[in-house]
């Protein structure tokens, strides 16, 4: 894979041909076809969007109406800790930051060495609230409990014990995400704006399919048959909840910014939507199945970088 910046500077010379008999045309033919582009794309943009959110595909996906509310799971998390355990349950919440990749990196690595020096340490933690970076490594790390490094997961030779779950975190996040996505945005994301049908997929979704490909080469052939980043998000808790057979999952509150209202939107496996202020619940404005790579983005979109996500009908 070239590198964000051999991607970005080859990706925009080979524009430099096309653009230039462009120019030669406009100016031998005394009309004026750059401005005429600028048109076509401003009138074009009302019907080719092509930032709709990815959803999910297969059958008997749960039901986003379903979820449990933010107390009937906290009730859930306690009553699984009195029957397994004696004393005051510890409760662990985690808050993470942004800060693109880097925050990523740092979150997953965290908590995988949290959890490789505790193994009981997913137990403890019921929620992780994100933001950005922050909620694509706490996504990795709400992977990893399910895909359970410790019994066998290779990393690709990477997971050496006595810690697995911080270096398989290390081996998905630590690969190269922003080239797919300058790729995406000066060709497909870029050529669609010039045409009046959205049939090109843009760089969000190069964006969720490198983090979805960094799973699958991350992990190896042992997971492979099972890419949790690309599985339905709400799928890959077992119950609404996120507990049974006595054992809880942390949920997670990705929070995005609705571009419309300015308001937080947060993308959660809990129905949150009695529970925050002044915020959206995502699944109660759009009750569709994403992947978990779009739940995902829909914290770490950013400005020019990352188009807006579009919730269609």
């Amino acid at each position: 894979v070239f590198s964000s910046d051999v991607v970005f500077l080859v990706g925009a010379s080979l524009w430099i041909a096309p653009a230039t008999w462009l120019l030669f045309v406009s100016k031998r033919g005394d009309f004026p076809m750059l401005l005429l582009l600028v048109v076509l794309a401003g009138v074009f943009s009302f019907v080719n969007d092509n930032h709709a959110l990815r959803r999910s595909t297969g059958i008997d996906l749960p039901d986003p109406s379903a979820r449990s509310s933010l107390e009937a799971a906290f009730d859930a998390w306690r009553k699984r800790w009195r029957e397994q355990r004696t004393g005051s349950p510890t409760l662990v919440v985690v808050a993470t930051a942004g800060g693109g990749s880097r925050a990523a990196y740092w979150t997953a690595s965290v908590l995988g060495t949290i959890q490789d020096l505790d193994p009981d340490f997913d137990n403890k933690l019921f929620v992780i609230s994100g933001v950005s970076g922050g909620s694509v490594g706490a996504a990795v790390y709400r992977g990893l409990l399910t895909a359970a490094p410790a019994r066998g997961a290779t990393c690709n030779a990477e997971a050496r014990r006595p810690y697995p779950y911080r270096d398989c975190a290390r081996a998905i996040l630590r690969q190269n995400f922003l080239s797919p996505m300058l790729a995406a945005m000066l060709y497909p994301d870029l050529v669609q704006r010039f045409l009046p049908w959205h049939i090109l997929p843009d760089r969000a979704g190069a964006l969720e399919q490198a983090w979805e490909a960094a799973w699958r080469d991350a992990l190896g052939p042992t997971h492979a048959a099972r890419n949790l980043f690309a599985e339905d998000f709400l799928a890959t808790w077992p119950t609404a909840g996120g507990c049974a057979e006595g054992a809880c999952l942390p949920a997670l509150a990705l929070n995005g910014t609705s571009v419309a209202t300015g308001k937080r939107i947060v993308t959660s496996n809990l129905d949150l939507s009695s529970s925050l202020t002044d915020a959206f619940d995502f699944f109660h404005r759009w009750p569709r199945h994403i992947p978990m790579s779009t739940a995902a983005n829909n914290s770490a979109r950013f400005p020019i970088i990352g188009p807006a996500g579009t919730i269609t009908g």
